[in-house]
């Protein structure tokens, strides 16, 4: 996590006010009966630098999970969908939150769902989504690491092509660097060179 603090913002949690705004990378919807696999990948998402929003880390004790949940899903750029034969069968949160994501994916004609299929079949899918045979999906039979490398390169192509990614942290340690808080700006500056 960043330790940056930006002007005289203060820091909360080891994350600056300005990478607070910043929208999460990815929501991982899940069946919970799937943690083994969701939290390898998680771990191995948040090693490339990806804010992640994931029930396990994000849920504190007393939140609406209606709320947060609908929070993460409305803030992220994309969701990874592990479809399972978990997921296929539980018909409460992941469903709903499929469904929500299904939506938005429409609505705004452009990919948000990153379908990884977890020890399942078409066939176990037909029954479930015709829609979610149609998308292009990542088996985890292909490995964990393939999996991380393969999602981490769309965030960083959305990236690329969200020139106000690079400028916010550009101007940021421009500005940082006027404090003569040299260290700090060059964090910055690193982001800018992730893309």
């Amino acid at each position: 996590k960043s330790e940056i603090g930006f002007g005289n913002s203060e820091e909360y949690n080891g994350l600056s006010v300005f990478e607070k705004e910043r929208k999460y990378d990815l929501f991982i919807c899940h069946d919970s009966r799937d943690k083994k696999f969701t939290d390898s990948l998680f771990d191995g998402l948040t090693r490339k630098s990806l804010r992640i929003w994931y029930d396990k880390i994000s849920l504190q004790i007393g939140d609406s999970l209606t709320e947060k949940i609908d929070e993460g899903l409305q803030s992220c750029d994309y969701a990874i969908i592990i479809i399972s034969k978990n997921f296929l069968s539980n018909k409460k949160w992941a469903r709903n939150e499929l469904q929500s994501l299904k939506a938005r994916q429409i609505i705004n004609s452009r990919t948000v769902i990153l379908p990884v299929w977890l020890d399942i079949t078409e066939e176990d899918l037909s029954t479930y989504s015709n829609w979610l045979i149609g998308k292009v999906a990542i088996k985890a039979s292909e490995g964990i690491e393939n999996i991380i490398e393969n999602i981490a390169r769309v965030i960083k192509n959305r990236r690329i092509t969200d020139s106000n990614y690079s400028n916010k942290w550009y101007k940021e340690g421009n500005k940082i660097s006027n404090l003569k808080r040299y260290e700090e700006a060059i964090k910055c500056f690193d982001k800018v060179l992730e893309i």
